[in-house]
């Protein structure tokens, strides 16, 4: 994995959850990694565990997950070309125990989405944090993206997880969390990427500066301007007041920026440019 960091927000301890999964059986440290799964990823490996917890693979981790397969905590399913395999956590009075009995989590997943939630508690087992204060971000087709936390100094911490190559999502992520992050005097950006995507963070980094150091304030009133022509054509088949300046516009704000910033203003009106008026002093961290 290579980590970007980017400087620039404190939390709620998850123990009550932990104190109701071990009323199941179960160790602390292996309630704890369980909360960690049913909460960000709903599926995980051996490997993960050892390393959540610390330890070398042994007869231990074996009869943890025997247990979890014995008692139906979990379902095992053979990973690729039979090398180890994938556990999904789906037990619901599992879920109930920590108040999340209608995660999506608990569901059947299709194996790009099983590979997704794989790398984002990869990367999360990765962080050193005592908390996570909310289980994911999703973009609209309700993929499990990013988390937010706070790490053992008490700053808080947003880690995303790539995936894929689609550059929209970090816009996605970004607009999302930087306003309520903003208000805050410090807080750390770490995105996680798997080596089979590793030239992709050249881009990923000059993405991020673009939407966390380049407010664009001066043009929010065109911003606003096309996107309500925008949806009166697209949605409502209306004609456009200025074709010249609709194309203009819709050329000048084609990047993914602005098309994660459409979606989003679809949903939350005007509330939306709060994403694109912050901006401030980041350090980075390779």
């Amino acid at each position: 994995m290579t980590r970007l960091r980017l400087s620039g927000f404190g939390a709620a301890g998850q123990d009550d959850r932990v104190k109701a999964v071990v009323e199941f059986g179960f160790t602390e440290r292996q309630a704890r990694f369980l909360v960690t799964v049913m909460l960000h990823s709903g599926v995980c490996l051996l490997r993960q565990y050892t390393e959540f917890a610390g330890i070398v693979h042994g007869q231990k981790t074996r009869r943890y997950f025997d247990k979890l397969i014995r008692h139906g905590y979990a379902i095992a399913y053979p990973c690729r070309h039979n090398r180890g395999r994938v556990y999904h956590v789906h037990h619901k009075p599992l879920y109930r125990a920590i108040r999340d009995a209608d995660s999506r989590f608990r569901r059947p997943m299709s194996a790009t989405r099983v590979i997704e939630n794989l790398i984002a508690l990869d990367a999360l087992i990765a962080t050193p944090s005592e908390s996570w204060l909310m289980a994911a971000a999703s973009d609209p087709g309700g993929h499990r993206r990013a988390a937010l936390g706070q790490d053992t100094t008490g700053r808080a911490l947003l880690v995303y997880a790539v995936s894929d190559d689609r550059p929209i999502d970090v816009h996605r992520i970004l607009q999302s969390h930087v306003p309520r992050l903003a208000a805050l005097p410090e807080w750390t950006l770490r995105i996680e990427i798997p080596k089979y995507l590793e030239t992709l963070r050249p881009s990923l980094e000059a993405r991020v500066r673009d939407e966390l150091m380049n407010p664009m304030p001066q043009f929010v009133n065109e911003v606003r301007w096309y996107f309500q022509e925008r949806r009166a054509r697209t949605l409502e088949h209306a004609m456009v007041d200025d074709t010249e300046r609709y194309d203009v516009a819709q050329c000048a704000f084609a990047a993914p920026r602005y098309q994660a910033l459409y979606q989003r203003w679809l949903k939350e009106g005007d509330a939306a440019f709060e994403a694109i008026s912050l901006g401030g002093q980041l350090k980075s961290h390779h």
